[in-house]
Parts: C-alpha cells; structure tokens; sequence
C-alpha cells in the first residue's frame, strides 16, 4: 500500500522558496481532487475531476477557453455538442473548442478520472 507524504495530507501542495517569486510546483491528490482548477501560468489551469458511478459532468460553453480532456481512469460516455455520442477508455482525450459545451457520464461502477487543461484567450 502506498502511504501519502506529510505534505500530500496538508497543505497539499509544495512551494518553491527559492525563486525570486516564490510559486507553488507540486500538488497532491487529495488538493487536486477538490475539483478547483490549479493555475500553471497566466492563460493555462488544470484540474481533476471524480466522475462518481452514475454521476455526470457537465462543461458549459465559453467562447474564451479551450478545454483539453484526458481520461486517467475509467471509461465515460462523451456526448459533445453537435457530435454524436461516443464512449472513450483510459488515456484517451477529447478538446472542447471556445463555445463548444460537453458533458460525460459515468455508467461504470468504479470512479472515473478527467485530468483537464484549460487554455484562456483574454
């Protein structure tokens, strides 16, 4: 079994006090799961979402953001806007273009996991 690192429980995240402007560079499951999305640089985030058995998630349309979708564990029905539904598996990946909607759902009975990118156009 694997056991979590001090720093994984809490805070969740490590800091590198180094730089001139000290900036978080690891984060753990337990911060990462909490479904807020993690800024990596101005214009980019990432996030992790638990899709429970069942469940569904949905992305609504935004004209400035491009949405890169990775499915880390378990296997979702994708249903995209204008596109006919499709199933996708474990390390497969969907883009959700500025103004394009999506939603997922779980008809599994373990969790799926999404890792998503997230691309901002200002």
């Amino acid at each position: 079994m694997l056991e979590m690192e001090d720093w994984e429980v809490a805070p969740g995240r490590l800091r590198d006090e180094q730089s001139e402007s000290p900036t978080n560079v690891a984060f753990s499951n337990s911060y990462l799961t909490t479904n807020q999305a993690v800024t990596v640089s101005e214009d980019i985030s990432f996030n992790v979402i638990v899709i429970k058995p069942g469940d569904s998630h949905h992305w609504p349309e935004e004209a400035d953001k491009v949405r890169i979708c990775s499915i880390a564990t378990g296997k979702l029905k994708v249903k995209l806007d204008n596109a006919e539904a499709f199933f996708m598996g474990l390390n497969g990946m969907f883009k959700l273009k500025p103004g394009m909607a999506c939603t997922v759902e779980n008809r599994l009975y373990v969790d799926s996991v999404v890792h998503v990118t997230t691309v901002s156009y200002a």
